[in-house]
């Protein structure tokens, strides 16, 4: 029986570590005036998730833990590439 608790217990803490998500968060504005970008879509190109920015540009988005490659795009711009390596979690603007 002891055995039994100390392989089921294991196993539960082996799947808890390696499904490990971290959140990615910030805010998406224009370079040039600062103006936030409502419902520009953020995307990881590794996992294939994705978000859209709420209205004040904010964006959320919970990822596995693994080295992401995070595509911002908005109507009338050219998309923004960022390659993270995701430890923690981070807010990047």
């Amino acid at each position: 029986m002891k055995i039994v608790f100390t392989f089921l217990f294991s196993i539960l803490f082996l799947i808890q570590i390696f499904s490990q998500k971290y959140t990615i968060s910030g805010y998406i504005e224009d370079a040039e005036t600062g103006e936030k970008l409502i419902s520009a879509y953020i995307f990881d190109e590794n996992s294939k998730k994705g978000t859209v920015t709420n209205a004040y540009g904010f964006y959320s988005l919970t990822l596995p833990k693994d080295s992401i490659k995070l595509i911002a795009s908005y109507l009338g711009y050219s998309p923004a590439e960022k390659n993270f390596l995701l430890k923690k979690n981070i807010s990047y603007d």
